[in-house]
Formats: C-alpha cells, sequence, structure tokens
C-alpha cells in the first residue's frame, strides 16, 4: 500500500496501478490523478476519521477529531474527497482506511469503528451506486 499526504513531496512513487494508495487530504486528489498514465487506473483507499479515542496515551490516539491525517466523516470531509476521487476517470475509489491508534487492548474500538465505516459505505453506496470493496481498519492492537 502506498501512503499519501505524508511525504507531499513524492506522490509520483504511488501513481502505480496495483496497490492501492490512502489518500489522507483531498488536495491529493487532483495530483495523483494526473500522475496515472493514459488507460490505466489506480486503486484508493480514502483515509477517515470515525471520531473514536483509543490507544494507551492521547499522543497516539488516531482515531479523534483534530488529526492532521485523515478526512473528517463528521465534517463531511470524508463525503466530499469520496465524490472527487469517483469523478477521476483514471481513480478507482475501492475502499475507507482509518487508524484508531496504537496500543489499544480491547476489540470494542474496532467494533465501533466497523459500525462507523459500513455506515458510509451504504451511504456511498446509496450516494453513487458504487459498492466499495475494502475496508481498512490499520493496525494498534495490543
Amino acid at each position: 500500500m502506498c501512503v499519501l499526504g505524508q511525504d507531499l513531496a513524492q506522490p509520483e512513487t504511488c501513481a502505480d496501478p496495483w496497490p492501492a494508495s490512502t489518500l489522507f487530504r483531498a488536495a491529493e486528489i487532483h495530483r495523483v490523478a494526473a500522475l496515472v498514465p493514459d488507460g490505466r487506473r489506480q486503486k484508493i483507499l480514502v483515509r477517515v476519521i470515525p471520531d473514536i479515542e483509543a490507544g494507551a496515551h492521547p499522543k497516539i490516539r488516531t482515531g479523534g477529531e483534530g488529526q492532521k491525517f485523515g478526512l473528517s466523516i463528521a465534517t463531511g470531509e470524508a463525503g466530499v474527497a469520496v465524490s472527487r476521487v469517483l469523478e477521476q476517470p483514471n481513480l478507482e475509489l475501492v475502499g475507507l482506511h482509518c487508524h484508531l491508534g496504537s496500543q489499544i487492548g480491547s476489540a470494542e474500538p474496532y467494533e465501533q469503528a466497523v459500525k462507523i465505516l459500513v455506515e458510509q459505505l451504504a451511504l456511498i453506496r446509496d450516494a453513487h451506486g458504487v459498492v466499495l470493496p475494502e475496508l481498512d481498519l490499520g493496525g494498534g492492537q495490543g
């Protein structure tokens, strides 16, 4: 998986039609789309913020609002990014990604995230007529 938005100087290394690229910022959508060769499609996961606080320490919690990586579901930023990706003919939205944090010792935050992200997948299906096959909950267990 290629991660976009963390190293803005190197998105060209992610324009590959086989591994899915994860978008952290809406500003990367047009930039990545421009790098995909004609006749090819780049698989994209949109990293969303489900607003779930989990992890052993506040500094390693990444699922709550105010995080610098990811697009907020609550503000509608994630929905706008999904629409923009779907408008790009050389990008293929394949799913949603989130990361809740590190050193998470309970399954409960993941259960909450699944519920929220599956709701988002249903909203995307209803609004855009597309069924996304991937849901990535990231790591952070233990």
